[in-house]
């Protein structure tokens, strides 16, 4: 799945059915990007009527039109983050309560190919950083957006000659990000597997603890957990650096862009093509402009960190079982409970070969003990009455009924298994 068909697999899947609820978002962000052109746009008659016409009554009226600005962008402001982080919490609740779907309803020999971290890093990495990135990137694309376009906007109606000469700065800011996001996905990629590998050690040394005690050995694994942290501070170290590499670059592109605007406004203003009051208002919207260009100079660095998790997600929740709950299959008649191996075969995925050419009969009713050596392959006979695992070679009846071929869940209910694993649930 390429990085296009991602987003809109969430955006179809996740996003639009909080559509509704996101309009609103949209509306406090047109409200937000207004107040801040707003702001730029009071100097201009703040100069002209104050401080050149000496108007007394616009010296009470532009000051509480100032603070009337800002208190509107501040609760606009506020009430997009309120509702987007709702939104991004319901988002991700969804997201996780369909991996572990996923994950409940998985064939065991999908879940035993990974490590346990790695799941946990799923679940919890994974989705923290989709949730950063969908309540603040995506949040970010759309106002600083608004905002730029409202203060160009202003940039153009005070001055059309120097906002064509202020916007040439904006591709280079683009071609700038577009360098960064590449090198950004591959550094994300390196991180999230450091903090698998993390995740991984860790769920080891809880499980091992008593076993670390007593075989002494709470050196060694200290050692280990403090190579595997450096290694995941270090990738993260890497990441935060080339998000931070497109800040001196966006100064820098500032700087010349307004250098050159103050130098031409200077210049058209000796030959009055325009007046202090237009000069400083364009000028304020020209540096808050820039703000948002930054700002969305970074927004590529964001979406390969949100695709990153997003890819690593989506392998989960797309794995393809083997081993179906069909509801339409009969369910299990038992008579004399007995149970027929037939020429069974089974290897695991690794290759590893557990059972070969197996057949055997256990009349109902009757005790029977598996003896062998370790690895011989008893756990696995056992696991395949209960399909745990699929069975391709061979078949196994239950009073002559083919295990594939009746109701998983009728199945089960006829199993009581005691385990050698001791788990207690909460």
């Amino acid at each position: 799945m390429n990085k296009l068909d991602l987003v809109r697999r969430i955006f179809r899947t996740q996003v639009k059915r909080y559509i509704p609820e996101l309009s609103l978002t949209f509306l406090f962000i047109i409200l937000t990007s207004l107040t801040t052109a707003a702001t730029a746009w009071l100097l201009d008659p703040a100069i002209k009527e104050i401080f050149e016409n000496k108007n007394m009554k616009m010296l009470y009226l532009i000051p509480a039109a100032i603070i009337i600005t800002f208190v509107i962008k501040g609760f606009s402001v506020y009430a997009t983050r309120i509702v987007t982080i709702k939104v991004g919490i319901k988002i991700i609740k969804n997201i996780q309560t369909l991996m572990a779907k996923k994950f409940l309803l998985a064939d065991i020999s999908h879940i035993t190919k990974k490590h346990s971290g790695k799941y946990l890093s799923n679940f919890t990495n994974d989705t923290g950083v989709l949730f950063g990135v969908l309540t603040g990137v995506v949040v970010t694309l759309f106002k600083e957006s608004i905002t730029l376009l409202a203060l160009l906007g202003l940039m153009f109606y005070h001055d059309w000659q120097l906002s064509l000469l202020a916007i040439i700065m904006i591709p280079i800011a683009a071609i700038s990000s577009k360098n960064l996001g590449k090198k950004m996905g591959k550094k994300v990629n390196i991180s999230l597997e450091a903090s698998d590998k993390f995740m991984k050690f860790l769920s080891e040394i809880i499980k091992g603890s008593w076993l670390i005690r007593i075989y002494q050995k709470e050196e060694e694994e200290l050692k280990k957990i403090s190579m595997i942290i450096d290694e995941k501070f270090k990738a993260v170290r890497k990441v935060e650096q080339t998000r931070m590499g497109a800040g001196p670059i966006m100064e820098l592109i500032s700087a010349i862009a307004i250098a050159v605007v103050v130098f031409f406004a200077g210049y058209r203003s000796i030959q009055g093509a325009i007046t202090l009051g237009e000069f400083v208002s364009f000028l304020a919207a020209l540096m808050l402009a820039y703000q948002p260009v930054r700002a969305l100079a970074g927004i590529n660095i964001g979406i390969q960190e949100g695709i990153s998790a997003a890819k690593r997600i989506y392998e989960l929740i797309d794995q393809k079982n083997e081993i179906y709950h069909d509801e339409n299959f009969p369910s299990l008649k038992l008579n004399n409970a007995s149970i027929e191996f037939k020429n069974i075969s089974f290897s695991y995925p690794d290759g590893t070969q557990a059972l070969k050419n197996l057949s055997a009969k256990i009349e109902g009713g009757t005790k029977v003990g598996l003896v062998g050596v370790s690895g011989s392959g008893k756990t696995t006979f056992l696991n395949l009455i209960p399909r745990f695992f699929h069975l391709k070679n061979g078949s196994i009846f239950i009073d002559n009924q083919n295990i594939n071929n009746i109701n998983l869940n009728s199945l089960r209910k006829e199993i009581s298994l005691v385990s050698q694993d001791v788990i207690l649930f909460d």
